[in-house]
């Protein structure tokens, strides 16, 4: 691994140059674009993969790291990783943890003990 990263933004540059309609080529190239330093121009290519594919769980998570650790607006981080956990429950970087968002309760849309809370009114 070592210094790959280095070569990532050419690679992804490439890949979006072959391809600029791809969300995962965008979600991809603000991912190198973070590794080069750039949070802004990164922030701006997962907000165009999410305009050409509304569901890219990356592309939303990646803005929920950028909002919170780059631009440290917690508000806004938050928002975009309750729209992530609306699609997926792995969570690679622990964001649920930052937030107090369960991803298995964001998922099922029920709270921890909510179905034997339920059963118990059912008994009764």
């Amino acid at each position: 691994r070592g210094d790959e990263y280095l070569e990532s933004r050419d690679i992804a540059e490439t890949a979006l140059d072959a391809d600029p309609e791809s969300a995962s080529n965008h979600n991809n190239f603000g991912i190198a674009l973070l590794y080069d330093g750039e949070p802004e121009a990164a922030r701006d290519s997962f907000l165009r993969a999410l305009e050409l594919d509304p569901q890219i769980a990356g592309a939303l998570y990646n803005l929920a790291i950028v909002e919170t650790y780059y631009f440290y607006d917690l508000k806004k981080g938050r928002a975009w990783f309750e729209r992530y956990a609306e699609l997926e429950s792995d969570d690679p970087d622990e964001l649920g943890a930052v937030f107090g968002v369960d991803l298995a309760v964001a998922i099922s849309g029920t709270t921890p003990g909510q179905d034997s809370v339920e059963g118990e009114r059912d008994a009764h």
